[in-house]
C-alpha cells in the first residue's frame, strides 16, 4: 500500500531541493573564480554544478507533484525515472573513478584534489538517486489512475 504523500513532505523536499540548488550554483561559482584553474578544479566545477542541476530538476519533480500537473503527464515521469537512474550510474562511476585517481596519485592537498571531486560526485550521485526514488513513488501513486485511464 502506497502513501500519499503529504503537503507537508512536499514543501520539505522543495526547501531542500532549493538549498541543493543554492549550494551546488555557490560551488560552481566558487570553485571557478577562486581557485587556480587546473584539472582537478575543473572537475570540482563540474560535478559541483551537476549538483545543482539535478537539485533544480529535483524542485520540477516536487512542484509539479505539489501542482497536481503529473495526472495529465504521466508518461513524463518515466524521462525523471530515467534520467535519475542515468545520472546515478554515471556519477557512481566517476565516484569510484576519482576516489581511485586520488589514492593513486597521492594527492594531499585537500581543496585542490581528485578527494573534493569524489565527494561532490557523491552529492550529486545522491540528488540522481532522490530523483530516480520520488519520481518512482510519484508514478507509483498514479497507477491507479493510469489503469483507470487505459480502459
Amino acid at each position: 500500500m502506497t502513501e500519499l504523500t503529504s503537503r507537508a513532505r512536499l514543501h520539505c523536499r522543495i526547501g531542500y531541493s532549493l538549498f541543493g540548488i543554492a549550494i551546488g550554483v555557490s560551488v560552481f561559482v566558487i570553485w571557478l573564480t577562486v581557485f587556480d584553474n587546473g584539472k582537478e578544479t575543473y572537475a570540482t566545477v563540474t560535478y559541483g554544478g551537476l549538483s545543482g542541476v539535478l537539485a533544480a530538476w529535483n524542485l520540477i519533480l516536487h512542484i509539479m507533484h505539489y501542482q497536481d500537473l503529473w495526472r495529465t503527464w504521466l508518461k513524463g515521469l518515466r524521462l525523471f525515472v530515467g534520467g535519475g537512474l542515468l545520472f546515478l550510474g554515471i556519477t557512481g562511476i566517476s565516484f569510484v573513478t576519482f576516489l581511485v585517481l586520488a589514492i593513486y596519485l597521492n594527492q594531499s592537498d585537500l581543496v585542490r584534489s581528485y578527494y573534493i571531486t569524489a565527494i561532490w560526485c557523491a552529492l550529486s550521485a545522491k540528488w540522481s538517486f532522490l530523483l530516480f526514488w520520488h519520481s518512482r513513488s510519484y508514478r507509483n501513486e498514479f497507477a491507479d489512475l493510469t489503469a483507470l485511464l487505459e480502459f
